[in-house]
């Protein structure tokens, strides 16, 4: 997907949440900061429309770089970032 020789590692694309000074295009930095949480599992409003709306739109990425990419191309993406809900959890 524009990057194809250039993929760091799984562990360096693992999404760790969004930096304070980048907003998250799905809004769960904001939301987890009015709620004075440090992430979304020990947010008590949690699952919430935010957080679905996110992981639906990771399955439809996931759909599109499966259809894009090699099988070894979309391994590691796979492994780097399709694993959110169970992210999320711990």
């Amino acid at each position: 997907m524009g990057m194809r020789g250039q993929l760091p590692p799984p562990e360096g694309m693992a999404c760790t949440g969004s930096p304070p000074c980048k907003g998250c295009t799905y809004g769960l930095v904001g939301c987890t900061r009015a709620h004075g949480v440090e992430g979304c599992s020990p947010c008590g409003v949690s699952p919430c429309g935010k957080l679905a709306a996110m992981l639906e739109g990771s399955k439809e990425t996931q759909a599109r770089c499966r259809a894009m990419c090699t099988p070894v191309e979309y391994a590691a993406l796979e492994k780097a970032l399709f694993h959110k809900e169970e992210s999320l959890r711990k």
